[in-house]
């Protein structure tokens, strides 16, 4: 079975989906745990710092909480006939967007994991494609069809709690995310040839590039995952993967990996220098120490 990491934590272990099934794999024994069967398991996240995991399953979407040690999943969200699809995680907290105020349009929701209150961080309609919150939860950043808007969950004022990232026409980054410490936001802009590495804080009024990686057959698409010590970020494309720093994008290392990179199968595990990398028809994972460049499957 063809394996995609979502998720790695603390201990580096490594959640992966298999079509409806969410495996956990112990990256110290190579041992295999099926935590979940369900129909249209589409991601899972763990929530930072406890041993639980949040699952986004079902049509329409919904989204459940799983303690792996109990393997027991019970309904996060209780709204069957809305759309619930997980954005983001916190310590505590799950980000996700629901078309619960609108069928045509979507709102981005910030909920406790364990308790019902949430609260409603965007409630401007669109298509909301992607989200990403703030390490502090302070800022969220949305992508719209056309545009990125910039959310501040805490204004100083009525209404000046959104703002547009860009100018009509620009083009829009996509895979934005954030850097640690919550001042700068880190994205990609795929072209005919090259995958561009842009990022901004939020007072700048554009973004700049900080590096563009060739492909020579093509841009099919590509992220930028920042490092959790925020010194370099992750550039990956179908056909490779390179480190670069973050305060001037220059190359550090650039990693081997057997395959195909499944470039929405990539992750960090927290506070470690460790890469999970998924490629294409495989069921083994690739562990990559970017440190040093070396791998091993799991």
């Amino acid at each position: 079975m063809a394996l995609r990491v979502v998720d790695v934590d603390e201990q580096v272990r490594v959640l992966a989906l298999a079509d409806d099934r969410l495996v956990e794999i112990d990256s110290g024994t190579g041992s295999r745990k099926t935590l979940s069967y369900l129909p249209d398991l589409r991601a899972a996240r763990y929530l930072p710092g406890e041993r639980s995991v949040i699952l986004q399953h079902g049509s329409p979407a919904r989204l459940s909480l799983l303690h792996p040690d109990q393997r027991r999943a019970s309904p996060l969200v209780r709204e069957p006939e809305r759309v619930c699809e997980l954005l983001d995680v916190l310590p505590g907290r799950v980000m996700y967007r629901t078309n619960r105020r609108d069928q045509g349009a979507f709102d981005v929701v910030i909920r406790n994991a364990h308790a019902e209150a949430e609260q409603a961080v965007y409630e401007h309609g669109g298509e909301v494609l992607e989200a990403a919150v703030s390490p502090d939860s302070r800022l969220v950043v949305v992508r719209l069809t056309d545009e990125l808007v910039l959310v501040d969950t805490m204004p100083a004022t009525a209404g000046g709690g959104v703002r547009s990232l860009g100018r009509r026409g620009e083009p829009v980054p996509t895979g934005v995310r954030w850097l640690p410490g919550s001042k700068t936001m880190i994205g990609t802009l795929a072209g005919a040839d090259q995958l561009e590495v842009v990022r901004r804080t939020p007072t700048e009024r554009s973004w700049r590039t900080v590096t563009t990686v060739p492909s020579p057959h093509g841009v099919a698409h590509g992220v930028a995952l920042p490092a959790p010590d925020a010194r370099i970020t992750a550039v990956i494309t179908p056909s490779r993967i390179s480190l670069h720093r973050n305060d001037n994008g220059d190359t550090v290392r650039e990693l081997t990996v057997p395959g195909t990179v499944l470039p929405n199968g990539v992750a960090w595990a927290p506070g470690t220098a460790v890469l999970a990398v998924s490629v294409d028809d495989s069921d083994e994972i690739t562990l990559i120490d970017t440190n040093t460049g070396s791998t091993r499957l799991i």
